[in-house]
């Protein structure tokens, strides 16, 4: 039902049903509870999403990797979605280190995540030297993303996040008048 109401355009009804769901432990699988979690994420309801996947993992078992690995994944993009960078990056981080998931397909996409969260994180710092340690992660991840495609087409598209993360570091140090650090980064 809340995932209908949302798919019409009745977001805030489906949010509400989602978050009477989420009040209770009831007898939800933790299948459902990843199932509200992404429909949260097609929402826009970030808060709400977070808490459907940390409850999908709360009552995921050991044995279900793919469902740990997908409630992860979207608890990260959904703490990016909220601009709780910092979380966002750590919850990726994490990710990337945990042996139940890193094996599997998804770290591609947590890696292409991380891209983004440590650009944008790095966009906003302001110390010079912490603002590089991010961009550096930015690339470090898009390095990591390389190694599952040899396809031409997705190196290229690599090639161009990998300027684009140079063009994002030049913007925010221009954008800063740190003038020297912006010509360094070209």
């Amino acid at each position: 039902l809340a995932k209908a109401l949302i798919d019409m355009g009745l977001k805030p009804e489906g949010v509400a049903v989602y978050s009477e769901m989420l009040g209770t432990d009831g007898t939800y699988l933790p299948g459902q509870f990843l199932a509200a979690g992404e429909a949260l994420l097609e929402a826009r309801a970030w808060e709400t999403a977070i808490t459907a996947f940390e409850k999908t993992l709360a009552k995921a078992g050991t044995n279900q990797v793919a469902v740990v690995g997908h409630a992860l994944l979207g608890k990260a993009r959904a703490l990016y979605g909220a601009g709780r960078l910092a979380e966002a990056q750590e919850a990726l981080a994490n990710f990337v280190e945990d042996p139940r998931v890193n094996k599997t397909r998804l770290v591609v996409d947590a890696n292409y995540l991380m891209i983004d969260v440590a650009s944008e994180l790095g966009r906003k710092e302001k110390d010079d030297s912490t603002r590089g340690k991010f961009f550096a992660a930015a690339v470090a991840a898009l390095k990591k993303v390389r190694v599952y495609s040899k396809e031409k087409t997705v190196q290229d598209e690599l090639d161009l996040m990998l300027g684009d993360i140079h063009r994002r570091r030049m913007a925010a140090e221009e954008a800063m008048g740190l003038k020297k650090q912006a010509a360094e980064t070209r």
